[in-house]
């Protein structure tokens, strides 16, 4: 008998949440015309959203451009029609002094799901994010494309596909997260910093154009990240993927784990001038490009199957 009771609750966690609300924005006929207005609406002219008042917010095929961040709720989900029919689009600039100062197209929220659409933002005056995962807990990224591009005046400028910051259970499924400009800027795919990150089956890009430093995922400050069947790809004099240590205690640790994926480009392992300590381990994947610091392979191989030592040189 414990062990059918063990078998119904295991089966009961595996079930969907289920919504009781739908809202829909379309261009024509819905509920809203555009996603910011539907989400404003949810706790004022709508009753609040809760654990067992959940809401999904559809949105049907179309380009929606938005001048002001979509800002995501608690227990809301947002649901495009899919990665290639509906788009948000917008040129949001952000800034880094404080977390609150990080500003995407799209702003997560603890308990939500962002789904099945695409994600751009083409700020080109200096910094810009994408997707910003801000102060969250268990937020979901399913299916998305999400991009950061456009020329930057300041060659100083990040381009964040993704911008993950001081949030935990966050998992990314099916994503392309690119960052990208024209000229030289600094451009990554997925930034972790002080997070725990799931990331399955997605593609991390920080290359194309003429980008100073791209970046396929870098974590820091006391994250962990996990990663299974990827591609993680960078440009410019440092490509990758990069770990290192915080500045600010020394007792932090930043780990990174990587499963079944392709490496296209540098891995950097180490604290710069920080004081945190770092790891990397790979295993069962292809690596491509230079190593910097002691990151430690199992199982892993270069574009030609030669295998690699532990230390992920052939």
């Amino acid at each position: 008998m414990k062990k059918i009771g063990l078998a119904l609750s295991l089966w009961f966690l595996s079930l969907p949440v289920i919504a009781q609300n739908v809202v829909l924005v379309s261009q024509v006929g819905g509920d809203f015309s555009d996603p910011v207005a539907a989400l404003e609406a949810i706790g004022t002219t709508l009753p609040p959203a809760s654990p067992g008042n959940r809401y999904v917010v559809k949105i049907n095929p179309g380009v929606y451009s938005v001048s002001d961040s979509v800002e995501m709720k608690p227990y809301v989900d947002l649901e495009g029609s899919g990665i290639k029919t509906t788009v948000i689009r917008g040129a949001i600039g952000s800034s880094f002094g404080t977390p609150s100062d990080i500003q995407g197209i799209i702003n997560a929220a603890s308990h939500s799901e962002l789904r099945d659409l695409t994600i751009r933002n083409n700020w080109a005056s200096s910094s810009a994010v994408a997707i910003a995962v801000d102060g969250t807990t268990g937020s979901a990224i399913t299916n998305v494309r999400s991009v950061s591009r456009g020329e930057a005046v300041d060659s100083s400028a990040w381009k964040y596909g993704i911008f993950i910051v001081d949030s935990s259970g966050v998992r990314l499924t099916h994503v392309v997260a690119r960052g990208t400009t024209s000229n030289d800027s600094l451009c990554q795919g997925v930034a972790a910093r002080g997070s725990r990150v799931w990331i399955s089956d997605s593609r991390l890009v920080g290359a194309a154009g003429s980008c100073t430093i791209g970046l396929g995922l870098n974590a820091s400050m006391d994250s962990s990240v996990n990663v299974v069947n990827s591609t993680l790809r960078g440009g410019g004099s440092l490509n990758g993927i990069s770990v290192s240590g915080s500045s600010t205690d020394s007792g932090e640790q930043t780990t990174i784990r990587i499963r079944h994926s392709m490496l296209d480009g540098a891995i950097f392992e180490g604290t710069s001038d920080e004081s945190g300590t770092t790891t990397v381990l790979i295993s069962h994947s292809q690596l491509t490009g230079p190593i910097t610091g002691s990151p430690v392979c199992f199982s892993s191989h270069d574009p030609d199957l030669n295998g690699l030592t532990s230390t992920c040189i052939p």
